[in-house]
């Protein structure tokens, strides 16, 4: 990703990675953005209801749930 941000012609716009990572016994997800600017989420959506989904992960408080409760929850969206 880091060679299309290097010159503004060639930038992926529209497009975000997400990654999925376990790291000292907890769940860690990033999102990549292409100008390079990295973001640690509880959760994230990233497509046309990303404004419900959001709306949703503010009043689950996801940080404090499990995660049997928290993949269902996301799976009903």
């Amino acid at each position: 990703m880091h060679a299309y941000t290097v010159y503004g012609f060639l930038r992926p716009f529209g497009c975000f990675i997400l990654l999925a990572a376990y790291e000292s016994d907890e769940l860690q997800l990033y999102g990549f953005e292409p100008s390079g600017v990295t973001y640690s989420y509880y959760g994230i959506a990233v497509d046309k209801a990303q404004k419900t989904a959001k709306t949703i992960f503010e009043k689950l408080k996801l940080p404090v749930l499990n995660l049997e409760y928290t993949v269902k929850q996301a799976a009903k969206m």
